[in-house]
């Protein structure tokens, strides 16, 4: 833990609005997303 606190790694992630989550999701299965799909509450 220390040595990514020190190093500055930080997650690669895509965000959608939870309203897209169904678009969210095919993305994920169909491969087409490139880093973690996360959904968010903001508009």
């Amino acid at each position: 833990m220390k040595l990514i606190i020190l190093s500055g790694v930080r997650p690669m992630i895509e965000t959608m609005p939870s309203a897209r989550a169904q678009e969210a999701y095919g993305r994920m299965m169909s491969g087409a997303a490139r880093f973690r799909m996360v959904l968010t509450n903001a508009e």
